[in-house]
């Protein structure tokens, strides 16, 4: 009997590999999320410990430290744009990532539904196969008793 071949494998390869790429897209994505969300902490953290110090007398400590506290607030705002950004496409990356899977996994699913209709058919022909060798050696005892 043949072996069991399922005629659209380098398709399932093809697919596996590009859910594969689509997976580490999404880690990159998801680290990049994680890195700029850690750098908003960090700004938001800065600032609120620039206020924690805001008693200063001295005028152009003061006048420095205002300029301070609007370039972080700039940061923040920049940063909290990217974060957005980024979460967008952390978005884009998932919904692309779950394509891929699902196809990947409609073709495995393809490939063991094939396979498990040869294992059947198989069982089939050897049955076949088996009464045939009953029934001829039925008649080929009979004929000997004759």
């Amino acid at each position: 009997m043949k072996k069991f071949r399922f005629r659209l494998e380098r398709v399932l390869e093809h697919r596996k590999r590009i859910a594969e790429e689509k997976k580490r897209v999404l880690a990159e994505k998801n680290r990049a999320v994680i890195d700029l969300e850690s750098k908003r902490e960090d700004l938001i953290g800065r600032l609120d410990e620039d206020a924690l110090g805001s008693g200063i007398e001295d005028a152009s400590l003061f006048l420095m430290n205002a300029q301070y506290k609007l370039r972080l607030r700039s940061e923040l705002a920049e940063a909290e744009e990217k974060l957005e950004d980024a979460r967008e496409e952390q978005k884009a990356a998932l919904a692309d990532y779950e394509i891929a899977a699902r196809d990947e996994k409609a073709l495995i699913k393809l490939k063991e539904k094939r396979e498990s209709e040869h294992r059947e058919y198989v069982l089939k022909e050897e049955e076949k196969y088996l009464d045939e060798m009953t029934v001829q050696r039925v008649g080929f005892n009979a004929q000997e008793e004759s």
